[in-house]
């Protein structure tokens, strides 16, 4: 699986450097979500939670948008086209709703399930920040 994550990766510094950045950063752990979260917790004991928090959203993002590109090519193929005389055209209606609905429950999943590792990151970077080396 690839993840869009641009430049993030190893710091040249490794686990001390985050341990000295966490800390300037301490306040702003509550604050930060998604990516900032992501990019503060590289290298911490943190990292898996928030850098699952934060593909989750962004396939709930995706799916969301997916799901509507699909309702809006199902409404447009069942209004330029006669179901009545075309079961195809309808049917294929059909299935592109079906799949809009679909994505947009597993968006809505997704976008519930993502808090709870987001909020594990940011309690481990508290203790971690506390606790590093």
């Amino acid at each position: 699986m690839v993840l869009a994550t641009g430049c993030m990766g190893p710091r040249l510094g490794g686990r001390e450097f985050a341990c000295h950045q966490l800390q300037d950063n301490r306040s702003a752990i509550d604050r930060y979500g998604g990516r900032d979260l992501l990019e503060l917790a590289i290298d911490t004991p943190a990292e898996s939670d928030a850098r699952s928090s934060y593909a989750q959203r962004l396939t709930a993002t995706t799916l969301g948008a997916l799901g509507a590109g699909a309702l809006l090519a199902g409404l447009v193929s069942g209004f330029a086209t006669d179901p009545a005389t075309q079961p195809a055209a309808r049917n294929a209606a059909y299935g592109l709703a079906g799949g809009a609905l679909g994505s947009f429950a597993v968006a809505l999943l997704l976008a519930f399930t993502n808090k709870a590792p987001a909020e594990r990151a940011r309690h481990t970077l508290h203790w971690w920040s506390d606790h590093c080396p």
